[in-house]
């Protein structure tokens, strides 16, 4: 790819402002790059979804929790996002607070509340034991 502005005297020629830019695109080699889109049927049983509110050290980082998360949950974590991270007195020094959502599905069957429940609690005592998480109300 080339880019630059064109030459006023000829941006004059042409009519065009004197601010004129031009650029040359290899729409090929964009091509290429461009990875060709993935289509995916859409689910056929309802996600479950559950808040978890855990308190971390400030060293954590996000990446170890999602991590911990994903692994606890096996093929049932579908995914896993940061709702809040609150710092301050009411966690203690050098602590963290994080809220993360979890969207549960089977790929099977509708999950059942004993089958959230047992994912939850795998999830749970995975961050207790491996990140040394505690879980807050």
């Amino acid at each position: 790819m080339t880019w630059g502005q064109l030459d006023p005297r000829v941006a004059d020629l042409w009519e065009l402002p004197a601010e004129t830019f031009v650029a040359e695109l290899d729409l090929a080699a964009l091509q290429a790059r461009v990875a060709a889109p993935r289509v995916a049927s859409p689910p056929r049983f309802p996600p479950a979804i559950r808040d978890l509110a855990i308190v971390l050290d400030e060293a954590t980082p996000y990446a170890a929790v999602d991590e911990a998360i994903r692994a606890a949950g096996k093929a049932l974590v579908e995914s896993v996002s940061l709702l809040d991270l609150y710092r301050g007195p009411q966690v203690g020094a050098g602590k963290k607070s994080s809220a993360v959502r979890l969207v549960l599905r089977s790929l099977d069957s509708t999950l059942t509340d004993a089958d959230v429940d047992r994912a939850v609690k795998r999830i749970e005592g995975r961050l207790l034991h491996q990140l040394g998480a505690a879980l807050r109300a």
